[in-house]
Formats: C-alpha cells, structure tokens, sequence
C-alpha cells in the first residue's frame, strides 16, 4: 500500500484538529509532536506494519496524568523489586545459617 492511499491532506488536516494545531503556522504544524507522530503512523501503515506506539498527549494535563500513571508503574515495579530481594536475601540468610549448624555439628562431632 502506499502513503498516498493510506494518507491525505483531510485525514492529517482531521488529525491536527485533535491538537488544536491545523490553523499553526506550516513550519510549526510539520514539526510538531503529532504531526511526527502522524508520520511514524502513516509509514508503519502504508508498509502494512502493526504500529503500537502512544499517540501524543493532547493536553498538559494529560501528559501529566500519563507521566503519574508511569511513576505508579515505576513505583510498583520497584516496591515489587524491594520485596523479591528481601526475600532472596531471607533465604540465602536462612541457608548460610543452615550451613553453618551443619558445620558446627561436624567439629562438634570429631
């Protein structure tokens, strides 16, 4: 398929609106965040490719909510890391010190 089936100055033009940018100046509607993004879509598109990226956020506070929404993420992860350690460092603990009675058994026993 190519661009030109898959894109279109009215499908781009609809696609701006959602960013309240198709009345921007040309330089600053092409270089715009949504408009790369529009160009990374409409490739992926036309070669036919699963595209799977997040579309830009529209307003501040919705790249707001979405950059909380990562930090959640990041602090889940982390807290999940924290008590996957603890646990690992309690059994190893838990075997150093079954180890080390094993030990103390046998010079106890000679």
């Amino acid at each position: 398929m190519r661009v030109v089936e898959v894109g279109g100055n009215k499908r781009f033009f609809d696609f701006l609106q959602d960013y309240q940018k198709e009345r921007d100046s040309i330089e600053s509607k092409y270089c715009s965040s949504p408009a790369q993004y529009y160009r990374r879509m409409l490739g992926a598109w036309a070669r036919g490719v699963e595209f799977l990226e997040d579309r830009p956020a529209k307003t501040w506070s919705e790249l707001a909510t979405r950059t909380n929404e990562q930090y959640k993420i990041a602090d889940t992860a982390s807290s999940a890391y924290e008590s996957t350690k603890s646990g690992i460092m309690n059994l190893f603990s838990y075997a150093s010190a079954a180890t080390e009675t094993d030990a103390q058994k046998q010079e106890k026993s000679k």
